[in-house]
């Protein structure tokens, strides 16, 4: 639920949680996301050390491990980042070529949404195509269709064997950019 960006006010109302718990249950969301594709720890083991109460749960050290290589996955993604071109209406970053980088793909692009405040475009290289993350206020799907993908109106992907400079033109060409 977190992925898709739901609102925290709804859990605390509906469930009777505060906002700490909601963000315990936030991380806890994203790291066992993580694990997914970085599988860090085995699920299995996870399962089996998960038990009855996810607050106690985040502080079991399989998800101390699991949000040690979250964090500094995130960390490098992000700060190895860079622009690729950018307007006032939007960015189009680009990640690292790595894997440590797909592992927090879909994360990284959120951040930079809230870190830039307007439409972010996040591509990250893998061999001969990219895999592109758009986040948005609006339209997220109608960008990412234009390049054979979608998802929801805020959140969108596809992936592509353009290179960069055929990507951006095209989001340029479009008015997304």
């Amino acid at each position: 639920a977190f992925g898709d960006r739901i609102n925290p006010e709804e859990l605390i109302e509906e469930e009777n949680l505060t906002e700490e718990q909601v963000e315990t249950l936030r991380e806890l969301g994203h790291l066992l996301n993580y694990n997914g594709f970085a599988a860090a720890v085995r699920p299995e083991d996870i399962v089996e050390a998960m038990g009855d109460n996810p607050f106690d749960f985040i502080e079991h050290p399989l998800m101390v491990e699991v949000g040690r290589n979250y964090h500094s996955d995130l960390f490098k993604a992000i700060t190895e980042a860079y622009v690729l071109a950018e307007t006032e209406k939007a960015a189009v970053c680009v990640l690292p070529d790595s894997d440590s980088s797909r592992r927090v793909f879909s994360e990284a692009a959120y951040r930079l949404f809230e870190e830039k405040g307007k439409n972010v475009y996040v591509l990250c290289p893998k061999g001969n195509q990219y895999f592109m993350a758009v986040r948005a206020e609006q339209d997220a799907d109608k960008i990412a269709k234009l390049f054979g993908g979608g998802g929801r109106a805020r959140a969108a992907g596809t992936r592509s064997e353009l290179d960069l400079e055929t990507i951006t033109e095209k989001l340029e060409k479009e008015g997304y950019l």
